[in-house]
C-alpha cells in the first residue's frame, strides 16, 4: 500500500474545508435595492435610420459657347436657376469690332465699285453681238450682282 506523507493529508483537508467555511461565512444583509417600474403600452414609433450619402441635382446642364472668345465677366450665380435667353458670360468684343470693321469696309468697296461694274455690264449688253459675246455678257451681270 501506498504511504501517504502528512502534508498531503494537510493539503487535502484545507481544499475539503475551504467550501465549508465559504459557506459558513455569509455576507451581511442588505437592504432591498431601489428599482424603477414602467409601464409598457403599444404605440407607433418613428423609424429613423442614419445614412452616409451626397447630395446630386436632379437637372444638370452642360454649358457650352456657341461662338469664341475670351470671358470677361460670368454674370450668373453657381447653383441659380437661369431662363432662356439669361446672358450668362461677357465676352471681349474686340475681335467681334474688328471683324465688323473688316466686313463693312468691305461693303463700301463693294458700293464704290458697284457703278464701275454696272456701267460695264450696260456697255456689254450694248455691244453683244457686235464683238461681246453672251458669256462675256453673263460675266459682266454677275459681277455687277454679286460684287
Amino acid at each position: 500500500m501506498k504511504q501517504i506523507k502528512p502534508y498531503h493529508l494537510l493539503v487535502n483537508f484545507l481544499f475539503a474545508a475551504l467550501p465549508l467555511s465559504a459557506l459558513a461565512q455569509q455576507p451581511p444583509s442588505l437592504p432591498p435595492q431601489q428599482v424603477g417600474v414602467i409601464t409598457v403600452k403599444q404605440q407607433e414609433v418613428p423609424i429613423i435610420v442614419e445614412l452616409p450619402g451626397r447630395a446630386v441635382a436632379y437637372e444638370k446642364a452642360d454649358i457650352r459657347p456657341r461662338v469664341t472668345g475670351i470671358v470677361i465677366d460670368k454674370l450668373y450665380k453657381a447653383g441659380a436657376e437661369v431662363k432662356k435667353g439669361d446672358p450668362l458670360f461677357r465676352l471681349d468684343d474686340s475681335s467681334y469690332q474688328a471683324t465688323v470693321a473688316a466686313d463693312e469696309a468691305t461693303v463700301a468697296e463693294a458700293q464704290a465699285n458697284l457703278p464701275v461694274k454696272q456701267s460695264a455690264y450696260n456697255r456689254a449688253k450694248k455691244l453683244e453681238g457686235s464683238g461681246y459675246t453672251a458669256a462675256d455678257v453673263d460675266t459682266a451681270e454677275s459681277e455687277a450682282r454679286f460684287r
